[in-house]
């Protein structure tokens, strides 16, 4: 089975641990999940550092969805950058280790979220131009005003 790695960039920290959260929760190992900080204008793939790599503060919620917290050694320093991402409202990159197996799955679990950005490192794979948040629209034009909705009222 052969390894990829997913890139998505997404506006803030707060639409990226959305996105996270799904993925966990399709279960999506959290081991192969990696969210980093991205500076105002600066290049992804430049973000993707030990240092800037944040995790948030474990809790009720985080244990649920099985996501798993990050090394003793290094849990305070990425919760502080996690929190602080989220105040300045930074732009975030979420890569993802996964096999082609589940290749679809994610993508499709990451174009739900409307991600800026989505790249894959395997050869001929790429969606760098292409903006997610564009493609996954709806038109209100398609919908037909004169077309009956039924509603079904519970009781």
């Amino acid at each position: 089975m052969m390894q990829h790695t997913i890139m998505a960039v997404f506006d803030t920290a707060r639409h990226a641990q959305i996105a996270v959260d799904d993925l966990l929760v399709c279960d999506i190992p959290s081991e192969s999940i990696h969210q980093y900080r991205l500076a105002m204008g600066a290049d992804p793939d430049a973000a993707i550092r030990p240092e800037n790599e944040f995790h948030r503060p474990s809790g009720a919620w985080t244990w649920l969805i099985n996501d798993h917290p990050p090394p003793a050694e290094r849990r305070a320093q990425q919760e502080a950058l996690y929190q602080e991402s989220r105040q300045r409202n930074e732009p975030v990159v979420v890569t993802i280790d996964n096999s082609t197996l589940t290749n679809a799955r994610i993508i499709k679990i990451l174009g739900d979220h409307a991600p800026l950005e989505v790249r894959g490192n395997k050869e001929g794979w790429t969606h760098a131009d292409t903006s997610f948040a564009q493609e996954n629209k709806m038109d209100p034009s398609e919908f037909d005003p004169q077309t009956p909705v039924e509603m079904t009222e519970y009781h």
